[in-house]
């Protein structure tokens, strides 16, 4: 299930109105709806809005960084083997993927759907959020 967090939103719904220069807006609603339980959450907005502060935030305010994963993906971007073999390694860096998912190398045959699979056997294990 995924959420979009930013849609019928009012420009300061969930945080402050008058921010300190060179401080992160709390974003108390925000932070509470990425807290709620679906699997995927997405979070869109135009570049520069504060996507990436707003969770970066949050993953400190709950004590999750460790356990997130960070993979850019540009506009143009059109390689799912390449897309996965960045999720396999960022997952890998994770205190939740670490020891549990195995890292993967590019190869001309691999199979993406194969690949993804056995990303969700090996954190099917995995004690909460990831």
């Amino acid at each position: 299930m995924a959420e979009d967090l930013t849609r019928g939103q009012s420009p300061d719904a969930g945080g402050e109105a008058n921010p300190v220069p060179g401080t992160v807006v709390p974003r108390p609603v925000l932070f509470e709806r990425l807290g709620r339980p679906p699997r995927v959450t997405l979070v869109t907005a135009p570049a520069g809005s504060g996507k990436t502060a707003l969770l970066r935030s949050w993953l400190g305010q709950a004590g999750l960084a460790d356990r997130a994963a960070w993979v850019s993906a540009g506009r143009g971007e059109r390689d799912p083997q390449r897309f996965w073999l960045s999720v396999a390694g960022a997952l890998c860096q994770t205190s939740g993927g670490a020891g549990r998912v195995q890292a993967v190398s590019a190869a001309s045959d691999l199979d993406g759907r194969a690949l993804v699979e056995r990303l969700l056997e090996n954190l099917g294990q995995v004690n909460g959020p990831l």
